[in-house]
């Protein structure tokens, strides 16, 4: 369950590893191991989105698994979290480790949503 991964440290898990252990754990989705992911993730996503690895999901169709990207409210996507239910994510903060919180709480965190992918069948 996701609840089981809740304060896990960024250090021992950034938010992509958060993601790709939440998602194979609790829903049997297995994302791919991707070096540098966190050097640009958004880029990274959009350079897979090309080659069919991913597809986009709309707002309203995001589904338990789907990974979303997160930026600072003053910049660009940068950090990524988990659906676990509709309208709330889980994410990997470094200072307080993995949390769930639904959007008002991202935005109070400083985060903003900013899309949401799935991995091509």
């Amino acid at each position: 369950k996701p609840i089981d991964l809740l304060g896990t440290p960024y250090a021992e898990l950034n938010c992509y590893e958060l993601v790709r252990k939440c998602a194979e754990v609790c829903y049997g989705i297995t994302y791919p191991e991707i070096p540098n992911f966190l050097v640009d993730p958004v880029l990274t996503i959009q350079k897979e989105l090309a080659v069919g690895q991913w597809v986009s999901v709309p707002y309203d169709s995001k589904r338990e698994g789907d990974i979303v990207t997160l930026s600072a409210v003053t910049g660009l996507a940068g950090h990524v979290g988990i659906v676990i239910e509709f309208g709330y994510v889980m994410h990997n903060d470094k200072k307080y480790g993995a949390l769930i919180q639904d959007e008002d709480g991202l935005r109070r965190r400083g985060y903003l949503y900013r899309a949401a992918y799935r991995r091509a069948m």
